[in-house]
């Protein structure tokens, strides 16, 4: 009997996309040589993808689940229904080219997946628009990752510049320090930070651009759900398998990714709670470097993860640090004057044990976003919400955006009034024009090729029914 070897499978990679409810048509995208674990987890010789089958509910439902495999097939039968005489970009061709021929839906009926496959011919699709399909990624040779030895960190620091605003020192700083993590050799190099500054300062998205430009995936944790283990909550290794999905269940890319702990100040001791110092004790643990083992599921296979060479920053307000220093530091003071108002000393006596401060070997302070800076995020960044409506608007409806001098006040004036910063950005304006989202949605509906203008002004913000269209 011949052996069956599953770590020479070929599978087609599909992009999942819903149509209606409980249905999902199947796009095949690549096709790519790998192997399957014994929970039929298809991982591509080049451990960029790490999926689940199409067969499964969970994963159709999940809409973080773009991709996802199917058709799996042997390599050597692969050889003998196309012959052995051809290379293996040309089988694996030949098979995608076979595949596409089909058009692929999934349906969950009484919690079960059905996949059904129609011919395109039988469907009426033309020969010549079936052969006008892109050409398939064939995927035979190792590239999961970029090249991260190399950051250019003075393009890195420009990238984050045109997005986060009023912080420049700080972001050279960071950018610098984590082009000579992933360049270290020694695990000794790799250098963790603290940031701290008020909600809305741009203390997260900082790493959110960061992680966006290096291509590599972020997690970010929230530490107020985190006890120590034993205790009722989530401890540091739930952080951890957060990692380990968000980088497609690939150790490889989850060693290389950047983990940041939000409101890290939570786990301050107060009093003489053990749980507290135990939760940063936990904490020291990992950011000292430590290959962990644990279960994606209780009684699961266990999964390694080692975070000696892992990009790990926690942020926190420290509101009260401020509030009760005898200098009576602010927010609102100069990057320069407030970087050397908070020492060692203090993050101690706030709550947090000394071996965690002295293996933070940054600290970065953030300053309140001012009237300037709020309106240098909505005219200037590249992620400003305004300027990204006014895009969506003039590229998909047909519609232009346009506001006047008294609109940006009162949006600034809306956001110092919530005390939220650049954060509160977003949601102030996803408020004033979701009346304007449902009139223009209807017009493009109505008749898409009119060319159509709204206008908006202060009253807009106060009252999302003030435009003109």
């Amino acid at each position: 009997m011949k052996e069956i070897n599953l770590n020479n499978t070929v599978a087609i990679i599909f992009k999942k996309v819903r149509i209606k409810k409980d249905n999902y048509i199947l796009i095949p995208s690549e096709v790519s040589l790998g192997y399957l674990d014994n929970n039929e987890i298809f991982t591509t010789e080049n451990k960029e993808h790490s999926l689940c089958s199409y067969t499964s509910k969970d994963i159709l439902e999940d809409d973080n689940n773009e991709l996802v495999y199917g058709c799996p097939i042997l390599y050597d039968e692969l050889e003998d229904l196309y012959g052995k005489n051809l290379s293996d970009t040309e089988l694996m061709f030949r098979y995608f080219t076979e595949i596409s021929k089909n058009i692929t839906f999934a349906r969950i009926q009484n919690n079960l997946v059905r996949i059904i496959t129609e011919s395109l011919s039988e469907l009426g699709v033309s020969k010549t628009n079936t052969n006008k399909k892109a050409t398939p990624v064939v995927k035979t040779e190792q590239s999961n990752l970029p090249d991260l030895k190399h950051i250019d960190n003075f393009a890195l620091e420009r990238y984050v510049k045109e997005r986060v605003f009023d912080a420049d020192d700080i972001i050279e700083d960071i950018c610098t320090t984590i082009a000579m993590n992933y360049s270290a050799k020694n695990k000794k190099d790799i250098r963790t930070m603290l940031s701290i500054g008020p909600t809305g300062s741009g203390k997260t998205m900082t790493y959110q651009v960061i992680a966006e430009y290096l291509g590599v995936p972020l997690t970010i944790y929230d530490c107020n759900s985190i006890t120590s283990a034993g205790y009722v909550g989530k401890d540091i290794e739930d952080s951890l398998k957060e990692v380990y999905i968000n980088s497609g269940k690939n150790p490889e890319i989850a060693s290389k990714s950047i983990l940041v702990f939000d409101e890290v100040d939570k786990l301050a001791s107060r009093g003489s709670d053990v749980k507290d110092v135990a939760v940063q004790q936990a904490l020291l643990k990992l950011l000292e470097g430590y290959n962990y083992r644990f279960p994606l599921v209780k009684n699961g296979t266990e999964v390694s993860l080692d975070t000696s060479f892992m990009t790990i920053a926690c942020l926190g307000a420290f509101s009260s640090l401020f509030e009760t220093k005898e200098k009576h530091i602010g927010f609102n003071l100069s990057y320069d004057e407030a970087k050397y108002d908070v020492t060692d000393e203090d993050l101690i006596e706030y709550g947090m044990i000394r071996e965690l401060v002295g293996r933070w070997k940054h600290l970065f302070i953030y300053k309140a976003q001012t009237k300037d800076s709020l309106r240098r995020i909505l005219l200037e960044s590249k992620w400003s919400p305004l300027l990204l409506q006014q895009k969506r608007y003039r590229e998909e409806f047909n519609t232009e955006l346009i506001w006047d001098e008294s609109f940006i006040d009162a949006y600034i004036e809306e956001s110092l009034a919530k005390k939220a910063g650049g954060r509160s950005l977003s949601k102030i304006g996803a408020n004033a024009f979701v009346k304007i989202d449902r009139e223009v949605l209807r017009m493009s509906h109505e008749n898409p090729d009119i060319k159509r203008k709204v206008l908006v002004n202060s009253e807009t913000i106060y009252n999302n029914k003030k435009f003109k269209i």
